[in-house]
């Protein structure tokens, strides 16, 4: 009987330690680069430290194809970052890199966080349901995925992309741009395409229609609405919206004939989806539309530059439906480099899968805290140089 009781007594306690979830100093939620580099910078400074990541792979965007960082000045990266790119460079036998291939990136941050001892959990995503997550009063003590684990910590970090843990915490958000009227300001808010103030650097004007194009479903005919992403409301310069900005994913290409595959048109692909580029096209618009940096071992990647609209990215939607807009955009880069001008509308088959399709969907500030607490412009003018604890945006965003 002994023996018995003591297995029991075993398999009773294994089942109370599962259900007890351990308290850790910080809990970074996040996929992208700043939250590795939140959790590998605590876990330096002595702490007990998890990085929980909703996705497959660390790193985000920086590992999955946007690699040619917008760093005009070398001299502002520092820290954890410039660590990175170093890592980055080594590879190459460098000293320092910003334009790298995503698998290199990848390799270096996965490194990075080996090295740093932190324990990452893969594929864990906030539930967001009633319950997802735990509070005393304003403070969140614990949140749970939709595996059912359990993270309890005493400071907890979101560096996601799309701000859900911040959200179910009850912080205060804003989605969109801000009117001019918030910080008594002009270059925010809606910005015409015929009242811009400059050209936009990197896309080179791309952004604005250089020929007439039809809208509408059925050329000519207003009763057939509109074609997917042209939308009738005519703003005013300087107003306000709930709209974010542009997304899209970003592909790695090959110059290399020996290491090229073909492209060919992705599952879920709609011609009506990518109608404005062919009639922009066929009007005459053969400027390529596109932004393409040149990495390393002759790989471009691209940046998709179009005079339309692709903000309909729901960033406090439910996740089917997230999922849903990230398969719809995950066809769209693609498109743009299938096939030329000439043989745009020839049909070509579907492929079966794609294990080359974008990672990681592409975009800027889904979800901002409060408002108060932004930078604005004003701050910058009212002398040579900011406010002291402030900093200057580099990349000019």
């Amino acid at each position: 009987m002994r023996p018995l009781f003591l297995l029991a007594w075993s398999a009773c306690t294994s089942v109370l330690c599962a259900q007890t979830p351990v308290t850790h100093d910080v809990v970074v939620y996040g996929d992208s680069a700043a939250a590795v580099a939140a959790a590998i910078q605590a876990k330096r400074q002595g702490l007990d430290v998890v990085l929980v990541n909703s996705t497959d792979f660390l790193g985000g965007m920086t590992c999955s194809g946007l690699s040619a960082s917008d760093i005009f000045h070398r001299e502002a990266v520092g820290g954890v970052a410039r660590e990175l790119y170093g890592r980055i460079g080594q590879h190459y036998g460098k000293a320092y890199v910003d334009y790298f291939e995503p698998h290199v990136a990848q390799a270096a941050m996965d490194g990075m966080v080996k090295d740093a001892g932190v324990k990452v959990f893969l594929n864990e995503q906030l539930d967001r349901s009633a319950g997802g997550v735990s509070k005393e009063g304003t403070q969140l003590k614990s949140f749970r995925t939709l595996s059912g684990k359990v993270f309890v910590a005493k400071v907890f970090i979101d560096a996601s992309y799309v701000g859900d843990l911040m959200a179910a915490a009850g912080v205060s958000y804003a989605v969109g741009r801000e009117p001019n009227t918030l910080f008594t300001e002009t270059l925010n808010g809606a910005q015409r395409g015929d009242n811009k103030p400059r050209k936009h650097y990197t896309q080179k004007d791309k952004d604005h229609f250089i020929k007439d194009v039809d809208p509408y479903v059925k050329a000519g005919d207003p009763a057939s609405g509109l074609l997917p992403f042209v939308f009738a409301e005519d703003p005013v310069t300087g107003e306000g919206d709930r709209r974010i900005q542009a997304y899209n994913y970003r592909l790695c290409v090959t110059t290399d004939p020996a290491n090229r595959l073909p492209f060919t048109k992705p599952e879920g692909y709609r011609e009506l989806d990518h109608e404005m580029l062919l009639r922009n096209l066929e009007a005459g618009d053969v400027r390529f539309p596109a932004l393409l940096h040149k990495l390393p071992n002759g790989k471009p990647t691209g940046t998709p530059c179009m005079p339309w609209a692709r903000t309909m990215w729901a960033p406090t939607g439910p996740t089917r439906s997230r999922l849903r807009d990230a398969a719809e955009n995950r066809a769209s880069p693609r498109a743009l480099y299938s096939r030329p001008p000439l043989d745009a509308r020839e049909p070509s088959p579907r492929p079966s899968g794609d294990p080359h399709a974008g990672r990681r969907l592409w975009t800027l500030q889904r979800r901002v805290p409060d408002p108060r607490w932004l930078l604005a412009h004003d701050l910058y003018s009212r002398g040579p140089a900011p406010p002291r604890g402030l900093c200057h945006d580099r990349a000019g965003l």
